[in-house]
């Protein structure tokens, strides 16, 4: 839901438009001419902030400095599997399923999977935990076709078991390659709630496209982790 919303709002308010920089309509405005709650727009408009259709204004002048929150699980590999390095760290991963839903692709989620907008996608959002802390918040996007006989409890799991990756192994769909964005992003209200941090901290975004060993692009995913990120490259 929250995703067609986000769609509806960048059509009938941004695209071609606003000119960068000028401000959105109203909150009154915009859920009068959508005909949606205050609940629904709060939880469409941080998706827009993080395509990167809309920008926060921030008033620097006032800063209150408060402890990091990146400091329980600490460095990311290159890959940045929560599972793996919390097991390899000698901490439990553990994941609990926030929303799941089937839904048509819409236009966003269709160009990311390379879907006809009618085409089904299961949509799960996952609030990661180490040791039953929150430390990512993740929302994978799989065509539906390659998953038909999945269940929101074959997500919610612990341990090894808590890996998304080795689920859609066990389905048969064998991941093989992926291509990562990785960004720094003040984070919004809901996330900021989420992961136990305060609205407007930067946090590390991770979109990433993800193709099986058949060539099909299996999984899109954004995931916000409170961790740093490490990247090794070979120059020679």
């Amino acid at each position: 839901m929250a995703n067609e919303i986000a769609e509806k709002i960048y059509q009938h308010f941004i695209e071609g438009k606003l000119k960068p920089g000028e401000k959105i309509p109203s909150a009154k405005e915009m859920q009068k001419v959508l005909g949606i709650s205050e609940e629904e727009l709060e939880a469409a408009l941080p998706l827009l902030v993080y395509e990167g259709h809309l920008d926060h204004l921030y008033d620097y002048t006032a800063r209150d400095l408060v402890a990091s929150t990146a400091g329980r699980l600490g460095v990311l590999g290159g890959i940045l599997s929560l599972t793996k390095e919390a097991i390899k760290k000698g901490m439990t991963p553990g994941s609990k399923v926030l929303r799941y839903e089937i839904s048509a692709a819409g236009k966003f989620l269709g160009e990311k999977l390379e879907l006809a907008p009618d085409e089904k996608v299961i949509i799960v959002e996952r609030l990661r935990t180490v040791d039953g802390e929150p430390v990512a918040l993740e929302t994978s996007n799989i065509p539906h076709k390659l998953m038909p006989d999945v269940t929101p409890d074959m997500f919610e799991a612990t341990g090894s078991a808590a890996s998304s990756f080795d689920l859609m192994d066990n389905k048969g769909i064998h991941l093989a390659r992926a291509v990562d964005i990785v960004s720094a992003v003040p984070v919004e209200k809901r996330e900021a709630e989420l992961l136990g941090m305060v609205e407007g901290q930067p946090i590390l975004q991770r979109d990433r496209h993800t193709w099986d060993d058949q060539g099909r692009l299996a999984k899109w995913s954004r995931a916000f982790f409170k961790a740093k990120s490490q990247y090794e490259m070979k120059l020679r």
